[in-house]
């Protein structure tokens, strides 16, 4: 769900662009972020400031996975 959500922000939360990174169809980009919304008690992470919270944590995540491997 992690990468999802990566590629859904480094993609302007744009879905088709999403999916064409992860090679999924749209609906399964859909899928994934409603059981997203689910977890964070709503579609709220995807927005506003929650929206550059949730990308900068991604972001951070992505850096350190990168860093160790």
């Amino acid at each position: 769900l992690a990468q999802t959500a990566w590629e859904f922000f480094e993609n302007s939360r744009q879905l088709a662009p999403t999916a064409a990174r992860l090679h999924v169809h749209v609906n399964t980009v859909r899928q994934r972020l409603d059981r997203m919304d689910r977890l964070h008690g709503g579609p709220g992470w995807r927005s506003g400031p929650n929206a550059v919270d949730t990308h900068f944590a991604l972001r951070l995540w992505k850096t350190r996975q990168e860093l160790s491997g």
